[in-house]
C-alpha cells in the first residue's frame, strides 16, 4: 500500500514537473531601438505642434501680450526640441529621462498651444472706412482709427 502511494506521488510530481509553463526571457531592446521608437512617436507630435504655433503667428499680429507669449513659447520649443535630439544622439544619455522630459514638454506645450488659440479666437477684425481707403483693424475689442467709421 505504501508502495503504491510513493508510485503514485512520483509519477505525480514527475507529470506537474514536466507540464510547467515555460517562461521566456524578456526581451530588452537596444539604446538605439528606444531611440528609434522615441524618434517616431515624438517627432510627428513636436511637427504638429511646430506647425501650430506657427499658424497663430499671422492670427495674433495685433495682440502686443499674446503676441510676446507665442515668441517666447517658439524659442522655449526649439531650444527643447533641441536638447531632446542632441540628447538622443549621445550614448551616455538614459533614454528613459530623455522620454519623460519629452512627455513632459509635449504637455506643456498643448497647454500653452491652448491658451493662444483661445487668445487668437477672441480676436476679432472689422473694417473701417474713410472715403474710399479701407483699413482692417484687428484687436479683441477693434476700434476705428479717428475720422473712419465702422463698415
Amino acid at each position: 500500500m505504501k508502495l503504491k502511494a510513493a508510485l503514485f506521488i512520483l509519477i505525480a510530481t514527475l507529470i506537474v514537473g514536466v507540464n510547467a509553463p515555460a517562461y521566456s526571457e524578456e526581451i530588452v531592446p537596444t539604446r538605439a531601438e528606444e531611440v528609434a521608437t522615441l524618434q517616431v512617436k515624438y517627432k510627428a507630435n513636436f511637427d504638429t505642434q511646430y506647425a501650430r504655433f506657427l499658424a497663430l503667428k499671422p492670427k495674433l499680429i495685433n495682440d502686443a501680450v499674446s503676441k510676446a507669449i507665442l515668441k517666447a513659447a517658439i524659442v522655449d520649443f526649439l531650444d527643447v526640441r533641441a536638447m531632446i535630439e542632441k540628447s538622443l544622439l549621445d550614448p551616455a544619455t538614459e533614454v528613459a529621462s530623455t522620454k519623460a522630459y519629452a512627455s513632459e514638454e509635449f504637455g506643456e506645450f498643448e497647454v500653452t498651444l491652448g491658451q493662444l488659440e483661445y487668445a487668437a479666437a477672441r480676436n476679432k477684425t472689422i473694417n473701417c472706412v474713410n472715403g474710399k481707403t479701407v483699413k482692417k483693424v484687428s484687436a479683441i475689442k477693434p476700434v476705428c482709427p479717428k475720422g473712419y467709421t465702422k463698415k
